[in-house]
């Protein structure tokens, strides 16, 4: 029997009988490379309650073991003193990914060995590996199939297998100018002058301002009206981009990383997760390391007191260098919430990391009882949606709004939403809903998928194909403007774009399955509210039976004064928002 460990057909044998290691071999694009061979889908480890928690729970012991040791190591290595959480800001976003997904790919292997343990399989040659520049680099090849193809290959030579291998070349894509249009070529100058602008920008307001503030996921417009409230007390700072694609490997130099002397010998992952990190420790903390610290060094001389930041702590590197720095010579770090699962979720590896790393955090409105660097603030993109909502009418004939996400194909993290094949239960569940919805209403609705055809699922594909008769947005109107033309909004993820429609205050409705969107103990009365008004259903028949009792009238049932007395308590934990926003976020700042 041959294994098959990823959706790249040319490292499959189809003259014999093939096991998948799991249903992210089966691209939905490239049916016709497996549909008609001999096949077998292995089970996925994490569908076991117990077997997914005791896997977080180890990864979050192999994390500190690692990032302990690597503080020792990358000080040797680029001869500087630094502290555990200095390296923490640096490389614990990028590391907590490695270990994750690493782990669950050598668990996948170690299962199907220990059941099949005469396996043919093709696994990919040495030459063709591959090193990530830096973390975004990294979550691009992971999630998807050659750089996967590397990982397993390499487990399973570390693992003390013998197969043969072969040489894939990964094709690079070339971003120019030309092709764009006009609009976008306008964007890119201008993104480039702010680029040139940038060192002198930054490098003036770390003079003139001891308080920082960078990437916030808001408006330009209104990081701007923060700034000039403030009198530029606080300063905008602007994006820190660098290119260090071009700096080669130094091997003798990556062999230090494996001077990690007090592994547990009894622990085979741990001595194979350490004989990877050469291969796999990003450009940008060895080889470019230098070269990013030294440019910090020399733009930002001024005394910072406050550094503020919501997506720059896991996707900006040299700025994680920048916090790191200043971190050392007393700079608060203040971290600030970006993204809608924060706080409810159970399992968030991001969230913790982030209010880790951070002396304080803002919230968009929930508090962690044992944690009092956690505070709440009311969200500018949230403030403005709930003032855009008072002074808009419900469309009574308006269409049904379904909105759907997407993950990647491999596990990213162990967290609290459908992780690696358990997208396909996750879709499986939204056919069931739209499935159990009569004809009347399916007239009536539009299927939002994700954005973009993200990590080869084709997400838009199978719902025109099961759904033929029932509307695929485009993405022509932006979220906001279909929230504006429905009378009714259908969630089936529970993140960012649930609460913008509580917030929004258009009828909404909740369908999850409670084994992948774990909600934290903290979050749970909330939800257990709103599923005893009927917002929330935890299964997707149950949903489109609420659809079917509230659709004649969905403005009666939303304001109705229990459901709407719920959703009030519910945005005021979890998606804070206020007309006075400006004012309150102000204050906050200048006197921290």
């Amino acid at each position: 029997m041959f294994l098959a460990t990823t959706a790249l057909s040319e490292f499959w044998k189809n003259d014999q009988d093939v096991l998948f290691l799991g249903k992210w071999c089966l691209r939905y694009d490239r049916r016709r490379e497996w549909e008609n061979i001999h096949y077998k889908v292995l089970d996925y480890p994490w569908d076991d309650k117990l077997a997914y928690e005791r896997a977080r729970d180890y990864c979050n012991r192999i994390y500190g073991f690692l990032l302990t040791n690597l503080t020792e190591c990358l000080n040797t290595i680029h001869n500087v003193e630094h502290s555990r959480r200095y390296w923490e800001i640096i490389i614990g976003p990028w590391l907590l990914h490695f270990i994750h997904a690493f782990y669950d790919r050598y668990i996948c292997l170690k299962y199907t060995f220990e059941r099949y343990p005469n396996l043919d399989t093709l696994c990919l040659s040495e030459r063709s590996y591959l090193t990530p520049i830096d973390l975004t680099n990294f979550k691009s090849l992971s999630t998807d199939d050659p750089y996967n193809l590397q990982l397993y290959s390499q487990l399973i030579k570390l693992m003390g297998y013998t197969k043969p291998e072969r040489d894939y070349k990964v094709a690079t894509k070339k971003v120019s100018l030309l092709g764009h249009g006009m609009s976008q070529q306008i964007k890119m100058r201008a993104k480039n002058i702010l680029k040139k602008l940038a060192p002198f920008f930054n490098a003036l307001g770390g003079r003139l301002s001891s308080k920082l503030i960078g990437q916030m996921n808001i408006r330009e417009l209104d990081v701007l009206k923060i700034c000039l409230k403030s009198g530029f007390k606080i300063w905008p700072l602007l994006p820190i981009e660098m290119n260090i694609s071009q700096y080669p490997t130094n091997n003798e130099v990556r062999k230090k990383l494996l001077n990690i002397t007090d592994c547990d010998t009894n622990d085979p992952f741990q001595k194979i997760i350490i004989q990877a990190l050469p291969c796999n420790f990003p450009v940008s903390y060895i080889e470019g390391y230098s070269t990013i610290r030294n440019y910090i060094l020399k733009v930002f001389v001024g005394s910072t007191k406050t550094i503020i930041d919501s997506v720059g702590w896991f996707l900006n590197e040299p700025f994680k260098v920048l916090a790191a720095e200043k971190s050392e010579s007393g700079t608060i770090l203040l971290g600030v919430q970006h993204g809608g699962v924060y706080g409810i979720a159970r399992d968030m590896p991001i969230e913790d990391h982030e209010v880790s790393i951070a002396d304080f955090f803002f919230s968009w409105g929930w508090k962690r009882e044992d944690c009092m660097k956690v505070i709440p603030m009311p969200n500018p993109k949230l403030s403005h949606l709930r003032k855009r909502s008072i002074h808009r009418k419900i469309p009574d004939k308006g269409s049904i709004l379904h909105i759907s996400t997407i993950y990647s194909r491999y596990l990213e993290f162990f967290r609290s939403v459908p992780i690696g094949p358990q997208v396909m239960d996750y879709l499986e569940n939204q056919y069931v809903f739209i499935q159990s919805l009569p004809l009347r209403i399916h007239q009536m609705m539009i299927i939002r998928p994700y954005s973009w055809n993200a990590y080869g699922w084709q997400q838009s594909q199978r719902f025109k194909e099961k759904f033929p008769n029932i509307k695929i947005d485009d993405h022509s109107k932006s979220f906001y403007e279909r929230l504006e033309m429905c009378r009714l909004v259908v969630c089936s993820d529970n993140q960012t774009t649930f609460l913008e429609s509580m917030v929004f205050n258009v009828p909404t409705l909740l369908f999850i399955d409670p084994k992948q969107w774990k909600i934290c103990a903290d979050a749970a009365p909330f939800y257990q509210e709103l599923e005893r008004v009927g917002i929330l259903s935890w299964e997707p028949r149950e949903a489109a039976l609420k659809v079917i009792e509230i659709y004649d009238d969905t403005i009666a049932w939303w304001f109705s004064n229990e459901i709407q007395s719920v959703r009030k308590d519910f945005i005021s934990r979890f998606a804070l928002g206020s007309e006075n926003w400006l004012r309150i976020w102000v204050d906050k700042l200048v006197h921290l």
